[in-house]
């Protein structure tokens, strides 16, 4: 069995916005954290931190 889980946060209104500049802009080099689903506490921590410099984080089985 797999699950999917995928957080996002943000406003409608910016959609159409970040889709035409998705075109522009390599999207992976905004990812700037990535963890392991057993450090899904430490990826909240540093989502929530605004001193870590996060853009993205993603968090992986």
């Amino acid at each position: 069995h797999e699950i999917k889980v995928q957080g996002s946060q943000g406003y409608c209104w910016d959609f159409p916005i970040a889709l035409e500049m998705s075109k522009e802009v390599d999207l992976e080099k905004l990812v700037t954290h990535t963890f392991k689903l057993q450090d899904l506490q430490q990826a909240l921590e540093t989502c929530l931190d605004r001193n870590s410099g996060a853009i993205k984080v993603i968090v992986q089985p």
